[in-house]
């Protein structure tokens, strides 16, 4: 474990210093900070009845104003940071060097650990300074978006199914609930990041080919969650899923992992052959 917590760092700094990890991270910054932007002049000179409360305004939501085009990039930004590695060592011929200074189950394991880590403090730490933003900006005035929280009109609509998932935290804690769904969105974009490691150890392409596998995946599963019924981001995200099963996702992110560690352990006894 020492070993593995070790080497992990060095994949690390390793990572902060690839271009791919700013490109990531500047994505995402521009996204908190269109919204940012949006929402403040949306709102400009508005009174503090007429704001909606800073918790619904939160971005990891299908109500947001940028969410589909920041939805489709998703893939792409949790590729980046990390996934891309075993493409680089491949091409620098340092793979090698790598797997014999580390030997190959500590490289690819401590390769896909470090991965699933940018991914999430990307995600994690930008969402929760957008969201301080946004609380120092708006009020917690109960003004959500299904009406006044002291209105029958709220009540009524979350009766008839337009609620979240943990929508008791939701509606008493909503601060605690933001950090929840951030903390679960970031952890779900991890198990991507993770998937897209293990595809490119297995596809052994260009970066090019990457990304097209990428986005075809992306889209392909989105597809049929939509076909069904569902969204794919709805259960890790503030958004309105009505009485939607958060059963989908979960098997998606188990499905991903159980992949990806098969791929993983496959190679790695290729390697010790």
């Amino acid at each position: 474990m020492k070993k593995l917590i070790r080497h992990t760092k060095m994949q690390f700094y390793l990572m902060v210093r690839l271009p791919y990890f700013w490109i990531s991270l500047s994505l995402v910054v521009l996204y908190f900070i269109a919204n940012i932007v949006y929402y403040g002049f949306s709102y400009y000179g508005y009174s503090a009845t007429g704001i909606v409360t800073a918790s619904d305004l939160y971005i990891l939501s299908s109500d947001n104003r940028f969410w589909g085009i920041f939805s489709i990039l998703i893939p792409f930004i949790c590729m980046l940071p990390f996934s891309m590695q075993p493409l680089n060592d491949r091409e620098r011929k340092t793979r090698i060097y790598m797997t014999n200074r580390q030997n190959s189950k500590l490289y690819y394991l401590s390769g896909m650990l470090c991965s699933a880590l940018g991914t999430f403090l990307i995600m994690f730490v930008n969402m929760l300074i957008c969201t301080v933003l946004l609380y120092i900006m708006f009020d917690e005035n109960g003004n959500t978006l299904q009406g006044s929280k002291y209105s029958v009109e709220y009540w009524l609509n979350i009766q008839s199914g337009y609620c979240y998932h943990f929508q008791n935290l939701h509606i008493k804690y909503p601060v605690i609930y933001i950090i929840v769904i951030t903390f679960i969105f970031s952890l779900f974009c991890s198990v991507i990041s993770v998937f897209m490691y293990a595809a490119a150890v297995l596809i052994k392409k260009d970066r090019l080919i990457i990304l097209l596998v990428a986005g075809a995946v992306s889209f392909i599963i989105s597809q049929i969650y939509l076909a069904l019924g569902y969204d794919i981001y709805g259960d890790v995200t503030a958004s309105t899923v009505g009485r939607q099963t958060c059963i989908p996702t979960f098997f998606s992110a188990a499905a991903m992992l159980t992949a990806s560690f098969i791929i993983i352990f496959k190679q790695i006894k290729k390697d010790t052959v």
